[in-house]
């Protein structure tokens, strides 16, 4: 299509002209006031955040890690450990080694690509006393209840990273607000962003304190150290700029699921190639990232991912590279299997999904993805 510039960033920050023009304005009165953290807009950004998690409390801090790490001291789990899905962001087993606690990798489920219930059933010990679900992409499993009350019939905690999912909800439940705390990350690639930045939500009061007291070093207003611990504050212009965009975060949400829409429609098309995580009318799914597997070996992720690098469109993944087979981790992990997951890892590719997409950018990929079909697949066929 011509045109059109590249499309060269799968999922990228959108600030509408409001929140520009009332960043401006704001963050002279940050810099006029002296108070660069724990002022007015990191109270601002808590409340908001409470609301949309339906949580007590919530704690804006230096970053997702952070939260999780915090979430983790809080629960005394040195030597415990704790269930980890193989899909996610290696910073999680960085909270989990400075808290102590040991790693167990579980498989994901191959329609979800979330945590597999089946597989948690497997690999729980006497030792294990937490588990970390991970909404990925942003989409909270169906199977989210039957997860709930299978923590509690064996004290486990659950805890959500729910970094791709600030908005998400699946019933009546919200993501940030299902187990006992969350971790939300404000990424620049994230739903909503500031930066930098991270948010821990939790209904346990002794949590919510802990956590105050962790994001300034473990010290004491009067300035005892109470708790070892770094410097975990955000900073009130990251602050301001994450509650400038919750403000928003329904039409964020809104054009997300316009450009969902349109893939969707493609993928229909061709299910018979293509999965991607289902559907239900129960569920708001905000779409950090547009998850599409790839069904059959006909098609080779190479081939569909230089097709789009020639219409000037890049692809993304969901986590090509599982915990287990880092460079870091996979002495760890030796001798360890996960098919879902490996499948996963290397048959996967995200859509560009992002607020910023205009309407003929969508199309243009839609009319890539036909494109790439009907010339690659009729030609394997072919042959």
């Amino acid at each position: 299509m011509k045109n059109l510039k590249p499309i060269t960033h799968n999922t990228l920050p959108w600030f509408s002209e409001i929140q520009k023009e009332e960043f401006a304005v704001s963050s002279r009165e940050i810099l006029d006031s002296g108070q660069l953290i724990c002022g007015k807009y990191t109270n601002l950004l808590e409340e908001k955040a409470k609301k949309v998690c339906k949580t007590n409390y919530a704690v804006a801090v230096s970053s997702a890690t952070a939260a999780i790490e915090i979430i983790l001291n809080y629960l005394e789990l040195n030597g415990e450990e704790v269930l980890v899905p193989n899909n996610t962001f290696i910073s999680t087993i960085y909270a989990l080694r400075n808290a102590g606690a040991t790693p167990i990798l579980v498989d994901i489920d191959p329609k979800t690509f979330c945590i597999d219930i089946s597989d948690v059933r497997n690999k729980i010990t006497p030792k294990t006393r937490a588990l970390i679900l991970v909404h990925i992409a942003g989409y909270i499993p169906e199977y989210v209840t039957e997860l709930k009350a299978f923590c509690k019939d064996h004290n486990i905690t659950l805890i959500e990273d729910a970094s791709h999912a600030f908005g998400a909800s699946y019933q009546n439940d919200s993501a940030g607000g299902i187990g006992f705390a969350s971790a939300i990350s404000l990424y620049p690639t994230k739903i909503v962003t500031g930066g930098t930045g991270g948010i821990l939500t939790t209904n346990d009061g002794g949590l919510a304190e802990f956590a105050l007291l962790c994001r300034a070093h473990g010290n004491s207003p009067k300035g005892m150290n109470l708790q070892v611990s770094p410097n975990w504050f955000i900073s009130e212009f990251s602050a301001l700029l994450c509650f400038l965009q919750i403000s928003e975060l329904s039409e964020i949400l809104i054009r997300r699921n316009r450009v969902a829409d349109s893939y969707d429609q493609v993928i229909k098309r061709h299910k018979q190639l293509f999965q991607t995580q289902p559907h239900d009318d129960r569920r708001v799914h905000p779409y950090y990232k547009y998850i599409v597997k790839i069904r059959d070996n006909i098609i080779k992720k190479k081939d569909i991912t230089e097709f789009f690098r020639s219409k000037n469109i890049e692809l993304g993944h969901c986590y090509e590279t599982t915990l287990s087979e880092h460079l870091s981790t996979k002495n760890i992990f030796r001798n360890q299997q996960f098919p879902n997951s490996q499948i996963f890892s290397s048959n996967h590719f995200t859509l560009p999904c992002h607020t910023g997409l205009t309407a003929k950018e969508t199309d243009f990929i839609c009319e890539t993805l036909e494109e790439f079909v009907g010339s690659h697949v009729y030609n394997a066929n072919k042959k």
